[in-house]
């Protein structure tokens, strides 16, 4: 006796765009000023930090790390567009 297994087709991953999704990339220094509101970049901000100076620094770091990696990501995004680009253009 034969089963018959559904197969799933993955679709083709899209070009990356040439500029940021300026909903994925905050503004300059948004978080990196260290706001006081826990947003969806801080799921552990569970309002402990404010009875730990420390524990506060090191979260105000690493979003502002997230930021800049964020930063990255969309540049080396737009560049890998970029050399996309211009290797079609050649061609």
């Amino acid at each position: 006796m034969t089963t018959n297994t559904p197969t799933t087709q993955i679709p083709a991953a899209p070009d990356a765009p040439a500029e940021p999704d300026p909903a994925q990339v905050p503004a300059e220094g948004s978080e990196a000023a260290g706001d006081q509101e826990s947003g969806p970049d801080d799921p552990a901000d569970d309002g402990t930090d404010a009875a730990d100076p420390a524990l506060k620094k090191a979260r105000q770091e690493a979003a502002a790390t997230r930021v800049k990696l964020r930063e990255a990501e969309a540049r080396a995004d737009a560049a890998e567009q970029a050399i996309v680009n211009h290797a079609l253009e050649q061609a």
